[in-house]
């Protein structure tokens, strides 16, 4: 892709030679990547359509058909005012963060702090969606027929209104370890509705499956992940997920769905059976055997039980019991 040289500041040796974090307001901070998908069937369009109703997530597309998910939200060592890492340089600092090189930098060159993305990407709100929407075909069983952002395409989408997402501070509130669920004595018949008697943790979390750690990096990349407010791990034995703490904006003050049986309610949510809900189950006031939530202090502490091959690869692994038991030995 050519680079019109003439909108592009010219700089000396001395200027280049400089950090671009220097004149940067840090995007790298502000977005956390949380989710991947690409878009062949009405089904999986309709994600995007499903992750828009949520505060603090940002969607791009690419002109490639790639969507992603950016949880917005400023990482908790980030200096609000001159946009500094507060722990640059110290031990604390993840290797994600250390290692990451700003002379070639995805999120300055991608993901402008303001405006608009890079000539490749475009920002996707709800008004965006429907113009993208507007423009594709099917067949009968749903399939996507003319899926090609052409050059034109893409220039009516970005230069159509656009409304950035409202980024809401999350306060960070230190997560205890749970209790574990006891025998109960819900009837058959409570069961048959079990929504009604449910926090709607699926309207408050959006959860992500991620890759179970095999080495140092993926640990040190979970932790980086866990820097950003509002994001928490779930662990198993089997598969870890990325929580993000969000809400939809549709959700009432009595945990209702304020558009509950109408046509643009996502298809995710219409069809969603409450018999297999996996959000009551993990993310309630009690746990099930062999499910762990951390936060990063929990992570910190998590951390401490592992052991490594000097290549870095994990050469002992707790299970997610032992992790519990140790946490709650050391007080947690």
């Amino acid at each position: 892709m050519a680079i019109d040289s003439r909108k592009m500041k010219e700089l000396t040796y001395e200027q280049a030679e400089e950090s671009p974090c220097f004149s940067c307001n840090a995007p790298c901070c502000r977005h956390l990547q949380v989710h991947q998908f690409t878009t062949y069937t009405y089904a999986e369009l309709d994600q995007a359509n499903f992750f828009l109703n949520f505060e603090n997530i940002g969607l791009t597309l690419g002109i490639d058909g790639t969507w992603k998910v950016y949880y917005l939200q400023p990482c908790r060592f980030l200096n609000q005012e001159n946009k500094r890492c507060k722990i640059h340089g110290e031990k604390e600092q993840t290797n994600v963060c250390t290692h990451y090189s700003p002379y070639s930098c995805f999120y300055k060159l991608k993901l402008t702090a303001e405006g608009e993305p890079a000539k490749d990407l475009v920002w996707i709100d709800k008004y965006r969606y429907q113009l993208l929407t507007s423009f594709l075909r099917f067949d009968e069983q749903r399939n996507i027929t003319n899926w090609n952002l052409t050059e034109q395409l893409f220039k009516e989408l970005k230069s159509s209104n656009y409304s950035a997402p409202e980024v809401k501070q999350y306060i960070s509130q230190k997560l205890a370890i749970q209790s574990l669920a006891a025998g109960g004595a819900i009837s058959f018949a409570e069961l048959k509705s079990s929504c009604n008697s449910c926090q709607a943790y699926c309207c408050t979390h959006l959860v992500f499956p991620i890759s179970t750690p095999k080495n140092y990096r993926d640990l040190d990349y979970n932790k980086y992940s866990l820097l950003f407010p509002g994001i928490e791990i779930g662990i198993t034995n089997q598969q870890w997920t990325l929580i993000v703490k969000t809400k939809c904006q549709h959700l009432t003050d009595d945990a209702q769905c304020g558009i509950y049986g109408e046509k643009h309610r996502p298809l995710q949510c219409k069809y969603y059976d409450e018999g297999k809900c996996q959000y009551k189950k993990e993310l309630g006031k009690t746990r099930p055997v062999g499910y762990l939530r951390v936060d990063y202090d929990l992570f910190n502490s998590v951390l401490e039980t592992y052991q490594f091959h000097e290549n870095g690869d994990i050469s002992f692994t707790p299970d997610t019991e032992s992790l519990t038991e140790y946490l709650i030995s050391q007080g947690k």
